[in-house]
């Protein structure tokens, strides 16, 4: 089994290889997403000053509301709806989507982040990021790529240590 998603990135650099090779770079130092292949798709990338810059980057951080609000429903459908509730939240399926609510919430990338500002480490756009995009577009892009991981079953595998 393989999942492959995509990512929209903004970065700040000089030119889209800089812009690049920031991504590749933090993909390749974060610790907990792995993906066995990542392609660039530089047709989707873009400058602040690209006619189609502003699209993009609101359909990217759409698309993280977009999973939040899904996610809380999932919540919702599993019986947790008050925030008072949580401590008494099981581990399992509803602590996982609290984490991934969390994940987003906070800024932290992960395979559930459809935008990701690198630069502010954040699933969101800042008024700062804003402002920078405004007085320097030159210097913003929009990076996306595709990233695929291969499993055997979907799930991470555990290493067996009963032997």
């Amino acid at each position: 089994m393989s999942f492959t998603t995509t990512h929209l990135f903004l970065v700040t650099g000089a030119d889209l290889a800089t812009c690049e090779q920031r991504v590749l770079d933090f993909l390749a130092r974060t610790p907990l997403v792995r993906y066995d292949r990542i392609t660039l798709i530089r047709e989707l990338c873009c400058p602040a000053r690209h006619p189609l810059f502003a699209t993009r980057l609101e359909q990217g951080l759409e698309k993280n509301r977009h999973t939040i609000r899904e996610l809380v429903r999932e919540l919702g459908q599993e019986g947790w709806t008050n925030l008072a509730e949580l401590e008494r939240l099981p581990q399992g399926y509803p602590s996982k989507l609290v984490h991934t609510i969390a994940h987003l919430c906070d800024g932290f990338f992960g395979i559930d982040a459809a935008f990701y500002d690198l630069d502010e480490m954040s699933c969101r756009l800042r008024s700062a990021r804003k402002d920078l995009i405004r007085k320097h577009p030159e210097k913003c892009w929009l990076v996306t790529i595709e990233a695929v991981t291969q499993t055997r079953d979907g799930f991470e595998q555990l290493k067996d240590t009963t032997t």
